[in-house]
């Protein structure tokens, strides 16, 4: 394995569809928190082009007529219980150690819940390699991604200015 040569002091990573595979354990939370509450069932395409708001935001945009807190509760508690629908994307482990063996300090930033972030990445062994998590709980409700507060926060929290940071979208 050779090591990435330093020209950055930091790394920001997104968690659900970059570090780790949650499709499926989204979307079954989804599926279940509908059919649960007797919600008409939407397609997975529709759900991701809600992604990237808050769980309360999206129970908002399908159920306008329902208590959001309720079937976000409903969601997270299934989420909670099945923990084992997250798995890390093939070479996830092998990338963040050797971004970790070029002294690259690495953030994750999610709209979810620190406890809920935190679990999935115990679970796929990852969170040794995380130095910053900021979650929905680090950040105002109305400045969550996309708005640029949680990567401020995680710059601040790494001690790095924006231009000692990666910066790369993948696509």
């Amino acid at each position: 394995m050779n090591a990435i040569t330093p020209r950055y002091k930091a790394t920001i990573f997104d968690i659900d569809f970059t570090l780790l595979d949650t499709e499926a354990f989204i979307f079954e939370a989804f599926y279940f928190t509908l059919k649960r509450t007797n919600i008409p069932q939407v397609s997975s395409e529709a759900l991701k082009k809600l992604m990237g708001t808050s769980l309360e935001e999206i129970y908002k945009t399908l159920a306008p007529d329902k208590e959001t807190a309720t079937l976000a509760k409903i969601h997270r508690d299934f989420q909670a219980e099945n923990i084992h629908l997250v798995t890390s994307f093939p070479n996830t482990e092998e990338t963040l150690i050797k971004i970790k063996q070029a002294k690259i300090k690495i953030a994750a930033v999610t709209t979810r819940s620190k406890l809920n972030s935190q679990k999935t990445l115990e679970a796929t062994k990852i969170m040794p390699y995380i130095d910053v998590l900021i979650s929905k709980e680090d950040v105002p409700e109305d400045e969550l991604k996309p708005h640029p507060r949680p990567i401020l926060q995680a710059l601040k929290q790494l001690e790095v200015r924006a231009d000692e940071l990666e910066q790369r979208q993948l696509v």
